[in-house]
């Protein structure tokens, strides 16, 4: 049996990461007949985004991770920080926003 493959990938969503035209794409494509969730930094080239060479695997594997009970704390100081602690990276902000936003629920019960 042969799995499905794009032809193409598909923009799920976009943001923009600096002022400096740093944008974040996250895609559905196939990468050597695998399906992958491509969270990838484009930069401003000439006026148009290009990707950069390397994507965010931390992303796709901090999810697999979290679904099979690795603790949330654990993840969050296995990524990169910045000097100042804070998060360095878009997968590193998401856990962080999680982190806050469990936090805080937990605070009402």
């Amino acid at each position: 049996m042969t799995r499905p493959t794009l032809a193409a990938a598909i923009t799920i969503d976009q943001f923009w990461k600096t002022r400096g035209g740093q944008a974040v794409k996250i895609r559905l494509s196939t990468f050597q007949s695998r399906n992958l969730i491509d969270v990838r930094t484009w930069n401003t080239v000439d006026g148009r985004l290009k990707p950069t060479a390397k994507g965010f695997a931390a992303a796709i594997a901090g999810s697999l991770l979290l679904q099979h009970g690795c603790p949330l704390d654990t993840l969050r100081r296995a990524l990169t920080r910045n000097g100042d602690g804070s998060a360095s990276g878009p997968p590193a902000h998401v856990l962080d926003l999680l982190h806050k936003q469990t936090n805080q629920v937990q605070a009402t019960e």
